[in-house]
């Protein structure tokens, strides 16, 4: 039962690479797959180092989907300005990356955090 969250959080991150949801979302079809990859899989370690918190946890279950907010708007804001600036724009393109990488780590530190929060009442 207690391995349970973690399951749960790697089946998550597998429908999400096999339906290739990034793309649907905005993410750029070379990368989109290895956001949501290398991006579950931080987010799945950051997830289990957080377990070791102890009462913080319910401020974590707060927090990671807040982050996760975070990173897809600054993945959103990213691609609209490279967009906008066909293609020149370094920064704005890095934001769209980074931001995806962002929104995979924190989507899977949710997931893990709600699902231990719901399973170890």
């Amino acid at each position: 039962m207690r391995s349970l969250p973690y399951l749960i959080t790697f089946a998550a991150i597998t429908l999400v690479w096999a339906i290739d949801l990034p793309v649907t979302l905005g993410a750029h079809p070379w990368w989109s797959q290895q956001a949501a990859l290398i991006g579950g899989a931080i987010g799945l370690a950051l997830g289990f180092a957080a377990s070791f918190l102890g009462n913080r946890q319910r401020v974590l279950a707060v927090i990671f989907p807040l982050l996760m907010l975070v990173g897809f708007a600054v993945a959103k804001h990213g691609q609209i300005t490279f967009a906008a600036s066909y293609g020149d724009d370094a920064l704005a393109g890095k934001l769209w990356y980074f931001g995806w990488f962002s929104t995979g780590i924190f989507f899977s530190a949710t997931i893990l955090s709600w699902g231990k929060r719901l399973l170890n009442r």
